[in-house]
């Protein structure tokens, strides 16, 4: 049998879930592979990842939210992620969290994708959940290398 299939099929007898199970319920089989010696508790992954798939939906089917209830989804979903780190096996480490991702967060997407798990984020002036309209240099507040250009300035 050939060594990768030997090794998914491994990882589906640990679990007792194929790897298309998995693609169904929206998690990637090559990550759960990759980290199947620190995965601490997969089930309640699966349920913390539909829970906040679910609340996303939830949310997303109002039209209008007020401020306060676009920063209480952002504090759920965070402690949701961290939940989820702990049930893998993880430290918890607000780096690896998708903030930009959720409903109501302004912050460039593609910029925050490139620094998962590095310290400091970009965020966006305007956003509800993050942003300091009267904070022209917020950037600069954020990002590690922003401070550094700004001191040269």
């Amino acid at each position: 049998m050939n060594p990768a299939l030997k090794r998914i099929e491994d990882t589906e007898k640990q679990f007792g879930i194929s790897f298309q199970e998995l693609r169904d319920l929206g998690i990637n089989p090559g990550f759960v592979h990759c980290h199947a010696d620190t995965i601490v508790d997969l089930n309640a992954f699966l349920m913390l990842s539909w829970l906040k798939r679910e609340l996303i939906s939830e949310f997303k089917k109002v039209k209008e939210h007020t401020v306060k209830e676009i920063k209480e989804i952002h504090f759920d979903l965070h402690t949701i992620s961290f939940a989820e780190q702990e049930a893998l096996g993880f430290d918890k480490n607000k780096e690896y969290h998708r903030f930009w991702e959720f409903p109501g967060c302004r912050c460039p997407k593609l910029d925050n994708e490139d620094l998962i798990g590095l310290p400091g984020k970009y965020h966006s002036m305007d956003c509800v959940v993050h942003g300091e309209k009267d904070d022209i240099t917020c950037l600069q507040r954020v990002h590690p290398c922003f401070k550094r250009r700004a001191k040269r300035a």
